[in-house]
């Protein structure tokens, strides 16, 4: 089955009605700017698995994702185009009505979160040779440096540190510990890029999200909406 798909039994009713509680619970969010584009959850958005683990379920529905994971673990991944690749700073809103336990994000296996949301840099002339390439590629290659923030882990909220899978070219920032809840974020791409990796972003070549909880064999319920780049 394919896992960019919809949810199906009443449980995607309770699921619908939670996370629509928790947002009017939480008021009415960030404000907007005139320079801010939103990105809509469309079928420009692919998925990346990995070998001999279960995909999670995506609901793209334009404005809001929905994101079932049950003992399972993707990427949902999108390119952006020319018109975002000098954007700098990033705002949106996860909603999280069911998460997995605390998880040490600092070491390989086992370390499940609710979310995370990507936003990946490539030099220039690396971004134009890319445009066309295959999500697998574009993530491997190794000019590409990413800021990673996340929602749930074993660490206190503002903590930072490499990935333990792409070590000094991935950067981990903690915003949100484990739980539910629903939060407006916004993020300076820019600021947490250079303190990441030194110098200036050149093109923000990508964004992605994912969900995981296959090793604590457990199940996320979430959504992420009003997504905007400026």
């Amino acid at each position: 089955m394919n896992s960019i798909s919809k949810f199906t039994t009443s449980g995607v009713r309770r699921f619908h009605l939670l996370a629509i509680a928790l947002v009017v619970a939480s008021g009415l969010g960030c404000t907007g700017s005139a320079s801010a584009q939103q990105v809509v959850f469309d079928d420009s958005w692919q998925e990346q698995g990995f070998p001999r683990l279960d995909k999670n379920q995506y609901r793209l529905q334009g404005e809001v994702l929905g994101i079932l994971a049950k003992d399972s673990v993707s990427v949902l991944f999108r390119r952006l185009s020319e018109e975002f690749w000098d954007k700098r700073k990033a705002r949106w809103r996860w909603t999280v009505v069911q998460g997995v336990p605390p998880t040490n994000l600092k070491v390989k296996g086992g370390e499940d979160r609710n979310i995370s949301i990507y936003f990946m840099f490539l030099p220039g002339k690396d971004a134009e040779r890319l445009k066309s390439s295959s999500v697998r590629r574009i993530l491997a290659s190794k000019k590409t440096r990413t800021l990673q923030y996340v929602y749930g882990g074993a660490h206190p909220a503002g903590e930072r540190f490499y990935s333990p899978y792409s070590k000094s070219a991935g950067m981990n920032i903690v915003l949100r510990t484990v739980g539910t809840g629903s939060h407006d974020e916004q993020v300076d791409l820019e600021a947490d890029y250079v303190d990441a990796f030194g110098g200036e972003p050149e093109v923000l070549f990508g964004i992605g999200i994912s969900s995981d909880s296959d090793d604590t064999d457990t199940e996320v319920r979430a959504t992420v909406e009003g997504f905007f780049i400026e």
